[in-house]
């Protein structure tokens, strides 16, 4: 059960609920904690691979922070901008 205590450690550190975690696995709160208390009579090789392939990316993330890029106001920027502001006010789908 290595990997649940990678999970449940993951999860202490960065203050994350059972319910947020399963989201970001596609399956519900109740499978996962069913999953840690090894009491998920499902697809358990699944979750225990969709468990370490969500902590790898987590790591990944935290070695690779998102950078801010500036924008710059090009004229197709300022087109896609004008033609955004006339569908929202005159309510249509543009």
């Amino acid at each position: 059960m290595e990997t649940v205590d990678q999970l449940l450690n993951f999860m202490e550190v960065n203050r994350l609920s059972q319910a947020s975690v399963a989201r970001s696995l596609g399956i519900s709160g109740a499978a996962l904690n069913q999953w840690i208390s090894g009491r998920y009579e499902g697809d358990n090789k699944k979750i225990s691979q969709d468990v370490r392939s969500f902590l790898r990316r987590a790591k990944r993330r935290e070695k690779n922070p998102k950078r801010a890029f500036k924008f710059i106001m090009t004229s197709s920027a300022q087109t896609v901008f004008d033609a955004a502001e006339t569908c929202h006010l005159e309510g249509e789908i543009g």
